[in-house]
């Protein structure tokens, strides 16, 4: 049969049966450019591609939905209407490019019967579960992206190499679910597709190397050659199957750029940055970015990566410097999927240079200040996504006065519960002596501590916060430096916190995330985290999983056991807790991530009780990057996001983070396991920002049987204290 006939009535035909008619050899004697070509291929009116927009659409079947049968037929019918999109367009190349070396035309051909051989197998297959193709509209995005192909190299690149090559991640990862739930015929099916798909995109890239430029990479030349129509992001499925590739004859360098590429597919990407000093910028009255000395700038830098765990991977992630491909390819190989990196300032107009005047959907910063709404508003994005309150509601939001209102009105909704501790010491906002001398003095009676803490309203990471006596009840009594610091503070309209020291048992933070997408704000408890401290007081990390792992016994006995007046377990008091906060930072205008600090203190006759709510935190936090790097934990392990200072190398005797960094994944090295779920982490470490670029601080996701584990094996017991228990009310230095 003649390669035009042939490629004509697959194109035009509207009978399917014509469309599966083969033949058992080709000839190419008269090829001809056919002048009139449709603008869409023959169909019958049940799989015309228009229908889709006028009805109601059919998802397609997630991982979960093909525990029912009949969401396998769906599964197939998809996959039947890609089989035949893509029988027409290369029917459509065939006669867009008559004089296209023989060999390629007669490759093109070959493709094609392996196509409908396929397209037949998933009809037959499809019936068996009660679906006939036709059945559900189907869609013209592949039609849509390539038909508008201007040459053989152009069609290698958007066919071949994009939605073909696609599909060795879509038909290994359906592959190995169908036979996760016993439906082995359909998972042979899906082999005998993907080993034909090897084959189709060897063809393809053969071709592509023949017309690329000598001068670039396999790598470079696909980039270029799909221009803004199609981003490289559309050549990767599910799961990436690098073993697929390379069979297929791409090179590592090819591979391994694919792998960690990440651009939006469709959806209009937020732009995510990381600004931790939104304190201090809320303290300064949100007109400008506070400035950062050289270490705190270097710190900014070297911490900016956790934004990857924040960001989804459509979303745009802004970076000082170019993240190492080694660094991005064990986060993927992990089972992390990995946004979008711009190298660039936080400069709107620069930003929209790099985007290529790309739609964006708005920002998705660390933290909802001032400086990140007006920025969001340079991008002229609709409007904001996260606050939509008054410039003041912002500064309440932040304010630790605020943080204590808020628990002072829980507790007395929770009242009595003798678990809790008491709204007289809870803290208080001082304005004046006589006010801090009646605070001084509710505490001392108390007999809980011997000391105080005083916090300005916005301070944080240990800046801004004083410790005192109790013992120095009146406010002569209390030293010069003391008398001072409160001084300053009422000048410039700060008026501290002062809150007594607890014999700290266990440090806790809870995560949350505020929806309001539609209308009604929709609280949603993300999960818990264990915060470990250094002896000083300052933030080491956040402990995920079983993050009771090593505590004391009394203490786990207390966090599970419920309330004789029915108020449910600690845990449950402190989801109720963060439902609460979430809804009233909601009507202050605020709405994604957020958090809640509490711990377990030990009262003075040795009983304990909780501080449900030491700080709230209405941003992004670590112990938020901790909870989604859990995410790929595997179950029942502890995962341990370690903050590792500048001022540990000296203690490790080590020149820098990346020794470090060596030396602890020695000890502990990554082991993963990978099924049709996805791969999650066994045990080891996985850095979670590259040690070679740090400077001042250095991080990494640590996973064992138990917190003991990862103590002893990174040699952190005179390190990290995870059993003693301190007279601490607060951290020195509060998590980032």
């Amino acid at each position: 049969m003649e390669l035009t006939e042939f490629a004509h009535r697959i194109l035009c035909s509207s009978d399917l049966n014509e469309k599966l008619l083969t033949a058992d050899e080709f000839s190419d004697e008269q090829p001809f450019h056919a002048v009139n070509l449709p603008s869409q291929p023959g169909r019958p009116s049940d799989l015309a591609l228009g229908r889709w927009k006028t009805s109601s659409k059919v998802a397609f079947p997630s991982r979960a939905d093909l525990l029912d049968q009949a969401q396998i037929g769906v599964l197939l019918h998809f996959f039947a209407n890609h089989e035949l999109l893509a029988l027409e367009l290369m029917a459509l190349a065939l006669l867009k490019f008559p004089n296209a070396p023989a060999g390629f035309r007669m490759g093109v051909a070959r493709t094609m019967c392996d196509e409908q051989r396929h397209l037949v197998s998933y009809i037959t297959r499809m019936k068996r579960f009660g679906v006939e193709l036709g059945d559900i509209p189907v869609n013209d995005f592949f039609w849509s992206q390539c038909a508008s192909m201007s040459s053989p190299m152009d069609y290698v690149s958007r066919m071949s190499l994009t939605f073909e090559q696609a599909n060795l991640d879509f038909a290994a990862y359906f592959r190995d679910v169908l036979q996760d739930i016993g439906e082995l015929d359909t998972a042979e099916l899906l082999q005998t597709v993907l080993d034909d798909e090897i084959g189709h995109v060897k063809h393809g890239l053969t071709w592509f190397r023949r017309w690329k430029s000598e001068s670039q990479t396999d790598w470079q030349a696909f980039c270029c050659a799909l221009g803004v129509a199609l981003n490289p992001a559309r050549a990767k499925g599910t799961v990436f199957c690098a073993e697929h590739r390379k069979a297929a004859g791409f090179d590592d360098d090819y591979i391994d750029s694919l792998k960690v590429f990440s651009q939006s597919k469709g959806r209009l990407p937020r732009i995510a940055f990381f600004n931790p000093e939104a304190e201090e910028e809320i303290r300064l009255g949100g007109l400008k970015l506070p400035a950062l000395g050289d270490a705190l700038k270097s710190a900014k830098d070297d911490l900016a990566p956790l934004m990857i765990h924040v960001a989804s991977q459509d979303d745009v992630v802004l970076v000082s410097r170019e993240l190492p491909r080694e660094f991005l390819l064990s986060l993927r190989s992990a089972g992390f999927s990995l946004p979008e990196f711009l190298q660039t300032p936080l400069d709107g107009s620069q930003i929209k240079v790099h985007l290529k005047e790309r739609k964006i959907a708005g920002c998705l910063p660390w933290a909802i200040t001032p400086f990140t709404l007006q920025f969001e508003k340079k991008l002229k994005t609709d409007s904001a996504l996260f606050f939509n309150g008054a410039h003041d509601s912002l500064r309440q939001i932040y304010s630790k006065a605020t943080a204590i209102e808020i628990l002072n009105d829980f507790l007395q909704i929770r009242q009595p519960d003798a678990r809790l501790v008491g709204s007289r010491l809870i803290g208080k906002v001082v304005h004046n002596p006589d006010e801090f001398e009646n605070a001084l003095a509710q505490f001392a009676d108390a007999d809980v501590s011997e000391q105080f803490i005083a916090k300005r309203p916005w301070s944080a990471s240990g800046r801004h916060r004083l410790t005192g006596k109790l013992s120095a009840k009146t406010w002569n009594e209390q030293p010069e430096q003391v008398r001072q610091w409160f001084e300053k503070a009422w000048r410039i309209g700060e008026a501290p916190v002062v809150q007594p020291f607890f014999k700290r048992r266990l440090d806790l933070s809870v995560q949350g995330r505020i929806d309001s997408s539609h209308g009604s704000a929709v609280v949603h408890g993300l999960g818990f985290t264990r915060v470990l401290n250094l002896p000083q007081g300052q933030y080491a990390g956040s402990c995920v999983g079983r993050f009771l792992s090593g505590v004391e016994a009394d203490v786990v006995r207390f966090f599970h056991k419920g309330s004789a007046n029915g108020f449910g377990t600690i845990e449950q008091v402190l989801n109720d807790l963060l439902q609460y906060v979430g809804n009233r930072l909601s009507s202050y205008g605020l709405s994604g991530a957020f958090g809640i600090d509490a711990f377990i203190f030990e009262k003075p006759d040795r009983s304990l009780a909780l501080f449900p709510l030491i700080e709230v935190n209405p941003r992004h936090t670590m112990g938020r990057v901790a909870v989604a790097l859990s995410r790929r934990m595997a179950p029942g392990r502890v995962g341990v996001c370690l903050h590792v200072p500048k001022q540990w190398l000296e203690r490790f005797a080590v020149e820098n983070f990346s020794e470090l960094r060596n030396r602890w994944s020695e000890r502990m090295p990554l082991t993963l396991q990978t099924r049709s779920g996805g791969t999650v982490i066994l045990s080891g470490l996985l850095e979670t920002t590259p040690a070679e670029q740090c400077a001042q601080v250095w991080t990494c996701f640590v996973v064992e049987q138990s917190l003991e584990e990862v103590v002893h094996k990174l040699s952190l017991d005179g390190v990290l204290k995870i059993n003693e228990a301190g007279p601490k009310v607060d951290r020195l230095e509060s998590q980032p």
